[in-house]
Order: structure tokens, then C-alpha cells, then sequence
């Protein structure tokens, strides 16, 4: 039933990478595509990589045409936080400053530098679709911090399809 469904509609099952999950990055992800096919990818999510300690850029070079979806949202790592409780944070969202890491508005965790190369890895794995702002930052209203991700992207995202034909000779 499900190869009918997958043949006549595309894709039919994203997975975001998360702790609680039995996808919770890329190597789980690519053993669950291995054993029912391309039916499943990735709703890729870099902020949840950041803050479990993977790569977010790695993980989009390994990935490839397994990305489905992309989130645009960052992660502030707390480094004198995770000095005393680690990475594994079980403080409401709320108690931003007692946490070890907190989801930020795009620039306030990771700078243009990192947000360019991601885009650029994107375009390199062959996405060209939607950059999803998630907006989850606590301590930023929502609009003030989706105008500033929308500003940060249109600074460091490619736009246009690449118009470059290698020359014949």
C-alpha cells in the first residue's frame, strides 16, 4: 500500500532529527531509508543538531537528495551552562538563562559566516526549495525575530539558479 501511495504522490514521510526519536540523526536516518526507501527523508533541522553536537553542515553533505525540508533556526550553545549540566537540558524553554543551550533568532547563535556556508552546502546537496523559519526564540518577539532572520538570509542566501553551461570543446 505504502509503494502505491509513494509512486503516485512523491515522498510521503519526513523525519526531523531528535533526541526523543527513534531518527535522531544522520546515520539513523540513512539506516531507516535504507530498509523502506526513499519514501523517507529528512525534515532537516540544523538547531537540533547544534545543540546534540553534530554538524549541521557534515550532515547535509552526507544527506544529500535525503533532504526533504529545511528548517531555518538556530542554537545558542551556553558554555558555562554545559559546564556544570552537559548538553541534555530538561529546563523549560522559558528558563532561558539557567539552560544550556536555548533555540535563538537566526545570527544569534551561529553568525552570517555559518548561515552562508549552510546555504551553500544546501545548494551544493541539490536543495532548492523552501527555508522554513521556525520561530521558538523566548527571549525575541516573534515578528522582530522573523524580520531579522528573513534580513540575515537575504544577506547570505543564493537567490537564483546557477545560469553556468560548461563550455563544449
Amino acid at each position: 500500500m505504502v509503494g502505491r501511495l509513494v509512486s503516485a504522490s512523491g515522498p510521503l514521510l519526513d523525519a526531523p532529527a531528535a533526541y526523543q526519536n527513534e531518527v535522531y540523526n544522520v546515520p539513523t536516518l540513512l539506516r531507516l531509508r535504507e530498509e523502506v526507501g526513499p519514501v523517507v527523508g529528512a525534515n532537516f533541522d540544523p538547531s537540533h543538531l547544534m545543540w546534540m553536537g553534530a554538524d549541521p553542515l557534515a550532515a547535509i553533505e552526507t544527506l544529500g537528495e535525503a533532504i526533504y525540508h529545511v528548517h531555518a533556526k538556530d542554537t545558542r550553545l551556553e558554555p558555562s551552562r554545559q559546564a556544570l549540566t552537559s548538553r541534555l537540558e530538561t529546563l523549560p524553554v522559558m528558563a532561558a538563562k539557567e539552560r544550556s543551550w536555548n533555540y535563538v533568532t537566526l545570527g544569534y547563535g551561529h553568525d552570517d559566516s555559518f548561515w552562508r556556508a549552510f546555504c551553500l552546502a544546501l545548494r551544493r546537496a541539490g536543495y532548492d526549495d523552501v527555508l522554513s523559519i521556525e520561530h521558538e526564540d523566548v527571549l525575541v518577539v516573534p515578528v522582530e525575530g522573523v524580520t531579522k532572520t528573513v534580513d540575515l538570509l537575504r544577506r547570505v542566501a543564493l537567490r537564483e539558479p546557477s545560469s553556468y553551461k560548461p563550455q563544449e570543446i
